[in-house]
């Protein structure tokens, strides 16, 4: 049981560092990209940062969730909790990452982001889609940590 409450602590921490990353890189590129009404950038960092928000969220559940083994004993209804949370975390950053992509679609079908999809457009897209990705890796590892 002392490895799970490494692994927790280890995974949760290692996520809390790429979501600094990710939330940086997500406004850094979102700023960069040349639209043209600037509510539109406004909005893909708002939704962009709320797909970071899921996974950051699910990293601080597997962090707390140490508590929940204590020796050799593992509390299940507190497993039960942090599998519960970090597939509600999934899911926010799953739909926080599709309003985005489908904001910054909306922008470049109508003509407000010159030149189309571009290099930063789809360097955009990868940030955006990648704390979702990642959200659901630690659902899985937090499953196979907390089984039934």
């Amino acid at each position: 049981m002392r490895e799970v409450r490494g692994l927790c602590v280890g995974l949760g921490a290692g996520g809390v560092v790429v979501c600094a990353v990710l939330a940086s890189a997500i406004v850094v590129v979102g700023g960069a990209l040349p639209i043209t009404y600037p509510a539109f950038r406004v909005i893909l960092w708002t939704t962009g940062c709320g797909s970071v928000s899921g996974l950051l969220l699910s990293c601080l559940s597997l962090i707390s969730s140490r508590s929940f083994v204590r020796g050799e004993h593992l509390d299940l209804a507190g497993a039960r909790r942090v599998r519960r949370a970090s597939a509600v975390c999934w899911v926010n950053s799953t739909l926080s990452a599709i309003l985005s992509w489908a904001a910054l679609t909306t922008v470049v079908s109508k003509g407000m982001l010159p030149g189309g999809f571009t290099g930063g457009a789809w360097a955009y897209l990868v940030l955006v889609i990648a704390p979702a990705g990642l959200a659901g890796v630690l659902f899985f590892a937090g499953r196979a940590l907390f089984p039934r």
